[in-house]
């Protein structure tokens, strides 16, 4: 039984429109020259957030253990790069000071032989220097080497600039969401369980791969967190169900409007791919089925179709 879409073109939302005020082009100023701050050699002791630059040498019952040791190394305090205690211990240090720092190994550390162990790292302190926020002025801004920006004031409208182009693109999405949920709401699309159960994969994939991009494992951190696959399974299963139904709701505008995917069509698709990935074109096809890409190609054209008709209304 073919879906009925009722609706499709005229549809009309209000979004808002998300302004650009002065308050957020001085934050992203400010983000900028915390990001580029200036190292000034200071005399007094070491503080949590100073940069220092030690030698050190870690001892293992009396004996220096391998990968221990370094010389001029510089190391942010509160930048957790050792183990722990390790910059805490040497707040208040001086410069010229050495000292030693009784420290134990994590129970989970790399090194089996150093796991859980107790050991002492003889630091000295060469250098002390504090961090402080790059000084907005000219010089600052010319570095950068931005098309016409050469003081404060250009900088700060080019931080408006792309201020204003990232808030348009944000209100087109929310307006494209929008659209899309009347879209939704408009059909009577009913996905059966096999079809919700494949777009819940599709989306568990997703959170994995996103959280893989950011170091973090999907299994360690529900373990971390006391949660379960099923649990996640049973949270992401509205956005996947809706999802569902939206697929089959553009492929139905599309076969209304008379779309069609060609083989070639598809081939040119997988020579765009292979240029994109640098993947041959053998391996993309056994990876992505044709019919994926068919019906992909559909919804973003019948989804194009729906926005360009779509009445949409930004409010301030």
């Amino acid at each position: 039984m073919a879906v009925n879409v009722g609706k499709y073109k005229e549809i009309e939302v209000t979004v808002p429109k998300i302004p650009v005020t002065d308050e957020d082009v001085e934050n992203q100023l400010q983000q900028l020259l915390l990001q580029y701050p200036v190292k000034l050699e200071k005399n007094g002791p070491v503080s949590d957030g100073d940069v220092t630059t030690i030698d050190f040498e870690g001892f293992k019952d009396g004996a220096a253990f391998e990968g221990g040791k370094g010389e001029n190394f510089e190391l942010g305090i509160g930048s957790h790069s050792f183990i722990p205690g390790f910059e805490e211990q040497m707040i208040g240090m001086k410069k010229g000071e050495t000292r030693d720092l009784n420290l134990t190994f994590p129970e989970n550390y790399q090194a089996e032989d150093l796991a859980g162990a107790d050991v002492v790292f003889k630091v000295t302190v060469h250098q002390i220097f504090e961090n402080k926020p790059a000084e907005l002025n000219d010089e600052f801004v010319k570095a950068f080497e931005l098309p016409d920006v050469e003081t404060p004031d250009d900088l700060r409208e080019y931080f408006r600039q792309a201020l204003a182009e990232q808030a348009v693109q944000e209100a087109e999405a929310s307006a494209q969401t929008a659209v899309m949920e009347v879209i939704v709401n408009n059909s009577d699309a009913k996905p059966s369980e096999k079809d919700i159960e494949k777009a819940i994969d599709r989306q568990i994939t997703k959170i994995r791969m996103n959280l893989l991009q950011q170091g973090v494992s999907l299994d360690s951190l529900l373990e971390s967190q006391g949660g379960s696959m099923e649990e996640l399974r049973k949270q992401v299963r509205e956005v996947a169900e809706k999802q569902v139904r939206l697929d089959m709701a553009l492929l139905r505008i599309a076969e209304i409007e008379g779309y069609e995917c060609t083989d070639e069509m598809i081939e040119e698709q997988y020579q765009n791919m292979c240029i994109e990935h640098g993947m041959p074109v053998s391996v993309l096809k056994e990876r992505v089925p044709a019919e994926d890409l068919r019906k992909d190609f559909l919804h973003r054209r019948a989804a194009s179709l729906v926005m360009k008709h779509a009445i949409i209304h930004y409010t301030e």
